[in-house]
Formats: structure tokens, C-alpha cells, sequence
């Protein structure tokens, strides 16, 4: 007899949700540079040290990510094996493995879970929640804006020189 699939949605991880507005005024959220924050979540993933959403302009969260470092292989090697296993009962086995990269990867439509692993020291584990989607939204913002910025550089040294280019 077959086992029936219990995969979960991919939604998001330690209380974001992919696609929710993210309130940055929330406690233990920081700006690092535009659109990447750091946070401290009120429930760690497994004595993770690293965490961190990426929005769109409009604060969309389209990736949130969590890490940890190793000083010693074996420990690295059995939390990795452990982080693997629970997202496998979870979300069903990996869609994708990367060897070359040391990732395994769990896709839902546009949405995704990428596990990646550091082999050299320290070691790291980062686990990534994204949805492809709201990415190509996010980037095609950032590209918007530097061709906003060019066409008033443009207009400026226009009216400067005088000139039509």
C-alpha cells in the first residue's frame, strides 16, 4: 500500500509568512541595507545564530533565511543530517540536489526551501524559505529605480550643458 503525501504549503518559517507586509517596527527587526533586515525570532530553529528577511520595495517579504555555524565537522554533519531528515518527513523528499553546492532543494510552485551546507570551516547550515515570484517583483523594482535614477541623471545634464545628447 502506498504512503500518502503529508506535505505541508511552504509558507515561511520562524513568524513570517512569504508574502506578508513586514512590520519593521516589530522588536528585534533591523535594517541592514535596503530591503535586508536581520531579526531575532521568538522561536529558533535549532540553536540557528543568523537570521534574515528580504523585501520588495513596498516591504513584501519575498525570502526569510536562517543560519548556523559549526566549529566541529562531526557535530556540523550530524545537525545536517538532522535538518534534513525533518524537512523530508515535512515537505516530502527534496525536489532537487545539488552535490557540487552541498543544497538540497524543496519547490512548491513558485515557492521554495533551499538547504545549503559550508564545507570548509567554520562549517555553516543556512536554510532559505523564497518565492520565485516575488523575487523577479522585488528585482524588477531595484531595476526600475536605477533606470528612474539614469533618466534623471540625463535630464540634469541636459539642463546643465545645455545639450541634447
Amino acid at each position: 500500500m502506498a504512503r500518502a503525501q503529508t506535505n505541508y504549503p511552504i509558507v515561511g518559517a520562524w513568524g513570517f509568512t512569504l508574502g506578508q507586509t513586514l512590520d519593521d517596527s516589530h522588536p528585534g527587526i533591523t535594517l541592514l541595507t535596503n530591503h535586508i533586515y536581520s531579526f531575532c525570532p521568538s522561536n529558533g530553529f535549532r540553536n540557528f545564530d543568523t537570521y534574515g528577511i528580504c523585501t520588495t520595495k513596498g516591504k513584501v517579504i519575498v525570502a526569510i533565511e536562517g543560519s548556523r555555524t559549526f566549529n566541529e565537522f562531526n557535530v556540523f554533519c550530524m545537525e545536517r543530517k538532522t535538518i534534513s531528515q525533518l524537512y523530508t518527513a515535512k515537505y516530502g523528499p527534496p525536489t532537487e540536489t545539488n552535490i557540487v553546492e552541498n543544497s538540497v532543494e524543496y519547490r512548491q510552485g513558485s515557492r521554495r526551501i533551499s538547504i545549503t551546507s559550508t564545507l570548509s570551516q567554520p562549517y555553516k547550515i543556512s536554510v532559505s524559505y523564497g518565492d520565485e515570484l516575488l523575487a523577479q517583483q522585488a528585482l524588477k523594482e531595484v531595476e526600475d529605480e536605477k533606470a528612474k535614477a539614469e533618466r534623471e541623471q540625463l535630464e540634469k545634464a541636459k539642463k546643465e550643458t545645455g545639450n541634447d545628447f
